[in-house]
């Protein structure tokens, strides 16, 4: 019917039990076990991320289960994506410093793509020609 079922985040239908909300969040992926995103987040956070949250839509309730920060730490005002790839490790483009990053479920960097300072990846990436 194009109607809201349900808002998620500062404000939203549920009610988070551990982590944070996410800050300027996009590229949602709606998983088996909950919603996978990325988040630029913002200035006063300092870092942008991928994030994951565990969702109990008949208690309303939401828990994130999982992070991923670049190492050091950062921040990406505006674009990103991020994709759960057939092996369970999640594709990661932070487009404004030009890197793509593929990490495993316990957040360890598998394999990395990076560009100089201009270069600017698309909004979204998409990884078939790597993982076939």
């Amino acid at each position: 019917t194009g109607e809201v079922v349900w808002s998620l985040g500062e404000g939203g239908d549920f009610e988070l039990l551990g982590g944070s909300w996410p800050i300027h969040q996009h590229s949602q992926v709606l998983l088996d076990d909950g919603l996978l995103m990325h988040d630029n987040g913002d200035s006063a956070r300092g870092a942008s991320r991928a994030v994951q949250y565990q969702l109990d839509e008949q208690a309303m309730t939401a828990i994130q289960v999982w992070e991923y920060s670049t190492d050091p730490p950062g921040f990406s005002a505006v674009l990103g994506d991020v994709d759960r790839l057939p092996d369970d490790s999640t594709a990661i483009t932070w487009c404004v410093s030009g890197q793509i990053d593929v990490v495993s479920p316990e957040g360890e960097l598998i394999w990395q793509l990076t560009g100089s300072l201009r270069t600017r990846f698309g909004y979204g990436l998409w990884l078939d020609s790597l993982y076939p």
